[in-house]
């Protein structure tokens, strides 16, 4: 199940003109594939953050542009201030005191003072951790069973270790974990095309394409800005293979090319209806609890519209300890689509104390 793609990494870009495409024109969109209740403010803060200071770290301690869907250790709690909802204060005005505790004297020297304390307390977890995961069992059937990528923490990222020579980051690992429970259930190697919904800043896919050879096209659907960090972060690894929303934004169709050349099409919500290709697997982990069931509702009957009649399959995942007052119970989401599925129930990761919750359709 190896991979024999030449591997390429190069530093992950900014491009401001691109970001700034994809926020003005999902604007612009019927409701339906604007982001819902969720995830509203975290869109707004989440481009401000990446404005001021890029993508370099956006994994890291500072940058919270990728709050919720990345593995960013926010030390700092200033940059997320003005995230989500809190009683009493405006947005605005959460961005003004957010800018405050950060940028002026006195207020941020104080609080400058308490991250570095806390960034020695969080170093100090994360290398607890990685000497946990180095003797876990699990973890050594995974990294000996599959490819994992190089530079899986490029951007900053802080929660990674040392694995025999190589530094791996534990988000890749508890995807990992997940992916495999996929891949045992789901014939993969027959698949040839895979369509993932909100895929975090694009890491599933990039491990699904380095232990998957017969997947060559892939389409990746987000919502503004989140698809604008995983497009820049996969350009980073797979280059021109990676088609960004100012080369899709015109064209009157999605489709793939016919040949077995990589094709990653990174695609916004809207642009859904434009897809003309059969998908063989469908993906979405934790994203679609998140959603009005309205907008789940209209992804499912797109998804069915493309899916393969004879060789597709569906792979859903959430999480636990869901919070009804934001996201709906995950047992509903088959209930959106036609075709039957095998529920189980599996631990996340193993240095987490909590489940998933995979359903698959054969």
């Amino acid at each position: 199940m190896k991979n024999d793609r030449t591997f390429c990494s190069t530093p992950i870009e900014d491009d401001f003109k691109l970001l700034d495409l994809m926020v003005s024109d999902a604007n612009k969109v019927d409701e339906i594939y604007q982001p819902g209740p969720y995830w509203m403010n975290k869109t707004k803060s989440a481009v401000r953050e990446l404005k001021k200071f890029g993508l370099s770290e956006f994994r890291g301690s500072v940058n919270s542009a990728g709050t919720s869907f990345t593995d960013n250790s926010i030390v700092d709690r200033r940059g997320s201030y003005n995230f989500g909802r809190a009683s009493g204060l405006s947005y605005i005005t959460r961005s003004i005191l957010a800018k405050i505790y950060r940028d002026v004297y006195p207020f941020n020297q104080l609080f400058d003072t308490q991250v570095s304390l806390t960034i020695d307390y969080y170093n100090s977890m994360i290398k607890y951790q990685s000497d946990f995961l180095k003797k876990n069992d699990r973890v050594k059937s995974l990294l000996k069973k599959y490819i994992m990528p190089e530079d899986t923490s490029k951007g900053g990222c802080l929660s990674s270790g040392d694995f025999d020579g190589k530094q791996i980051s534990h988000h890749y690992l508890e995807l990992l974990n997940s992916l495999d429970h996929v891949l045992q259930n789901i014939n993969v190697e027959s698949k040839r095309s895979f369509f993932e919904i909100g895929g975090g800043f694009g890491t599933n896919t990039h491990l699904l394409i380095e232990n998957a050879p017969s997947i060559k096209k892939v389409i990746y659907l987000d919502i503004a800005p989140n698809l604008y960090i995983g497009t820049q972060y996969l350009k980073s690894f797979f280059g021109r293979s990676v088609i960004d929303y100012r080369q899709s934004k015109n064209m009157d169709t999605i489709t793939f090319s016919n040949n077995d050349e990589l094709e990653i099409f990174c695609i916004m919500p809207s642009q859904i209806e434009l897809i003309d290709a059969d998908i063989d697997l469908f993906h979405n982990a934790h994203s679609f609890v998140e959603m009005p069931k309205t907008v789940v509702q209209n992804y499912a009957k797109n998804i069915e519209r493309i899916l393969s009649k004879t060789n597709g399959s569906i792979s859903l995942i959430s999480y636990d300890n869901f919070d009804l007052n934001t996201t709906f119970p995950p047992d509903e989401l088959i209930s959106f689509f036609s075709c039957s599925f095998e529920k189980t129930v599996l631990q996340t990761s193993p240095i987490q104390n909590s489940n998933c919750y995979y359903y698959l359709s054969s």
